[in-house]
């Protein structure tokens, strides 16, 4: 049986002497899915709108179970995450999604929350030393970034069922398109009209529980 942690807790999966192999950069195809804080901070450190990262291949889209949601794109020869340099550097490290953040940290969802895994020979590295979870994750509020992934996590899973359970392939369709408007293509912008902060989830969590609780009136 797996051990499960707490992000409070100390996992061995620090590599310090990381000479970057780009294992966990390459050919990854679909596997790196983005959430709306994802995708809101890579929109603000690289300047291009939803469309725009759509456009210039850095993201792309594919299909959960009737639902359409992104994911980073891969490319060149060795299909290589778009964001990691040819020096085997990500180039936008300090506003890297939150599934790049874990690795090799998976998630397991029960009871309305989640708990953290390590994923077995996920880093190839032979020696990993202890570190404290939420320090790994690099998240300044912890908690209110947890609450965030489990409740768009379960938004997401209650969208997929009602896809599921609809049948219609149109309905799935209007619910994937409602869905990226909503969360992804719209900005999150403050009343000042400038982005949500990047390390600051004050502002960007108010504003996504305001279009949550909409859509899920809406759904």
């Amino acid at each position: 049986m797996k051990r499960m942690y707490e992000h409070s807790e100390m996992a061995r999966i620090a590599s310090p002497d990381c000479k970057g192999c780009g294992r966990c950069c390459i050919d990854m195809g679909e596997s790196v899915r983005l959430d709306p804080f994802d995708l809101h901070m890579l929109s603000v450190k690289t300047g291009k709108s939803f469309s725009g990262l759509l456009s210039a291949d850095m993201i792309g889209l594919h299909a959960e179970d009737g639902i359409v949601l992104p994911h980073l794109s891969m490319g060149g020869t060795d299909s290589r995450c778009r964001f990691l340099s040819e020096s085997m550097e990500c180039s936008i490290h300090d506003c890297r999604p939150g599934l790049c953040r874990l690795f090799p940290l998976g998630r397991e969802y029960t009871d309305g929350s989640f708990r953290y895994f390590i994923v077995e020979d996920a880093c190839p590295r032979k020696t990993l030393s202890k570190v404290r979870i939420s320090d790994w994750l690099g998240i300044s509020d912890i908690s209110r970034y947890t609450s965030f992934i489990t409740s768009w996590h379960s938004f997401i899973l209650r969208a997929k069922e009602s896809a599921v359970k609809n049948r219609d392939g149109s309905y799935a369709s209007a619910l994937s398109s409602f869905i990226i408007k909503v969360f992804y293509e719209t900005p999150y912008l403050t009343s000042e009209g400038i982005p949500a902060g990047l390390h600051d989830l004050t502002d960007f969590t108010r504003l996504f529980e305001m279009r949550l609780s909409a859509a899920k009136e809406a759904l």
